[in-house]
């Protein structure tokens, strides 16, 4: 028994030993431009860990210039250790502000669905990287955070660089999706521009809410549906997540299709693409609307808008096809 605690003891050190030797470190290369050099950038870990963190390791990276022109280092935080081999790279390379330089995006977090990174932009003046700034904290009924006392991470982004602009989505199945469109303030600051968040609202409920932050704040709709409908019924989770994000991107404010109450006195704005559905409201004949999607329900005669009363928050609901029409001056626009 002596030999053979002694042999595993052995064994046990071997494999240390060969884990030691190996390389803790993430090593990738590119450049902020073509005219500038070429940069080798490693990610290390530090060994400090903060467990009440929600990204408890502190990593450490180096970038210096393969022709000794430039080095600088810095730590961020993050779920992830550059030791273990990732689907998506510890750092790479992309131009995030659309100045024409490279930045740098930090893996923080990464799951099944969900790819968290942090951003440290390309400062010309400096020359070195700087941590994105976050302008301005913002608020919504269900949560208040301070966003500019963290750091800064985008989720499964998209960079929209005609609108210069990025959507981070974070998802979880059909009952969690914050979406958060970012506008830039500056090259190195990012405003929050609009966000919607659907969630669970209770037993057999789901929730969705859409606001927009400009110079204030238009709270487009604050709605509960079934579960059932919601999450269930052919195409509208996949209609609503698309409305939502045309929403979020300003589409519907300056590339909207108006259409008006018609053929009728006034009509119910449908919660759900039905006739036994609640009604939201009750417009009358010429009441206008901002069209987000049609073709919609089993029968496929449903049309989705947005109503923006004068006073109070804005309603999503759906209008049979037959009580609504293009407003004039949409026709005359979209006529040959």
């Amino acid at each position: 028994m002596k030999r053979l605690m002694i042999l595993l003891l052995a064994l046990l050190a071997l494999v240390s030993s060969a884990y030691a030797g190996e390389t803790s470190a993430f090593t990738a290369t590119g450049q902020v431009r073509d005219d500038l050099p070429l940069l080798t950038i490693t990610v290390t870990d530090t060994g400090e860990h903060h467990d009440e963190m929600l990204r408890q390791n502190v990593l450490q990276v180096s970038v210096e210039a393969q022709d000794g022109s430039f080095a600088q280092q810095f730590i961020y935080h993050s779920s992830e250790l550059p030791q273990f081999d990732r689907a998506v790279p510890m750092a790479r390379l992309e131009d995030l502000n659309f100045d024409g330089m490279n930045d740098l995006m930090l893996l923080t977090a990464q799951g099944a669905r969900n790819v968290f990174t942090a951003l440290s932009l390309w400062d010309e003046e400096a020359g070195q990287f700087r941590p994105a700034e976050q302008h301005h904290a913002w608020e919504t009924e269900r949560k208040a955070l301070a966003l500019e006392s963290t750091q800064l991470e985008l989720c499964n982004y998209e960079l929209l660089p005609e609108e210069k602009l990025i959507y981070s989505a974070v998802a979880d199945g059909y009952r969690f999706l914050t979406s958060t469109v970012y506008a830039w303030d500056g090259r190195y600051g990012l405003s929050i521009k609009a966000v919607a968040d659907v969630y669970d609202a209770g037993p057999g409920l789901i929730g969705e809410t859409v606001v927009l932050y400009a110079t204030g704040i238009t709270r487009c709709w604050d709605e509960c549906y079934p579960e059932p409908w919601y999450c269930e019924q052919e195409g509208v989770w996949s209609e609503r997540h698309q409305a939502i994000r045309e929403v979020l991107l300003g589409r519907t404010s300056w590339d909207a299709t108006h259409m008006q109450v018609a053929n009728v006195d006034w009509v119910n704005l449908r919660k759900q693409d039905s006739k036994a559905s609640p009604s939201l409201a009750k417009l009358d004949a010429g009441t206008e609307v901002i069209f987000l999607s049609d073709g919609i329900g089993p029968d496929k005669g449903w049309v989705r808008v947005w109503y923006r009363p004068d006073d109070g928050p804005g309603l999503t609901g759906y209008i049979w096809h037959s009580y609504l029409e293009a407003v004039e001056s949409n026709a005359k626009e979209n006529t040959p």
